[in-house]
């Protein structure tokens, strides 16, 4: 996750591009779209946020932040930068 606005009252964050390319993928191999993701995160399917960021890198809230972390993990994202360096 890379932060977007200190400053923000709010906090956002944007994802990473190897983050976003696998909600891409995901979805795309398995017949779903961004708000079906979102409800498996407990948000409101109209909730645009996922599908914003996979489409133009906008921001996420620390909320949905919280959850996608086990979300990714379920479904199979491993970070390319585990395991460099052993």
């Amino acid at each position: 996750w890379n932060h977007v606005d200190p400053n923000h009252s709010t906090p956002f964050e944007t994802a990473s591009k190897e983050v976003l390319d696998f909600l891409a993928c995901w979805i795309l191999y398995n017949d779903s779209k961004a708000g079906r993701v979102m409800q498996q995160l407990g948000f409101p399917a109209s909730d645009t946020s996922l599908s914003a960021a996979i489409k133009r890198g906008g921001p996420f809230r620390q909320e949905v932040i919280d959850k996608f972390g086990p979300w990714l993990t379920k479904n199979g994202f491993v970070p390319a930068m585990l395991g460099l360096g052993r």
